[in-house]
């Protein structure tokens, strides 16, 4: 599976969601600035960050915005 990480230089909990993200093995994180990289976060409709868009076949398959947890990322990861 594939996770699109949507976020900003300056945001705290992008920060926390990234150290999270480092520690769950066999997954490919693309981080995307959220700011510099406005035609990707148009295309996939971002309107806040962290935002994290789970693929499956390059389709999305679920989708985290804001602050979350470890649990809730490795629940959408096993769906």
């Amino acid at each position: 599976m594939k996770i699109l990480k949507f976020y900003t230089d300056t945001c705290m909990p992008c920060k926390a969601v990234g150290k999270i993200l480092d520690k769950i093995e066999g997954i490919e994180v693309v981080p995307i600035n959220a700011i510099e990289d406005t035609e990707n976060t148009d295309k996939w409709n971002v309107c806040s960050t962290p935002t994290l868009i789970f693929l499956k076949d390059d389709k999305e398959v679920g989708r985290i915005t804001g602050m979350t947890n470890e649990s809730k990322i490795r629940e959408m990861l096993e769906k």
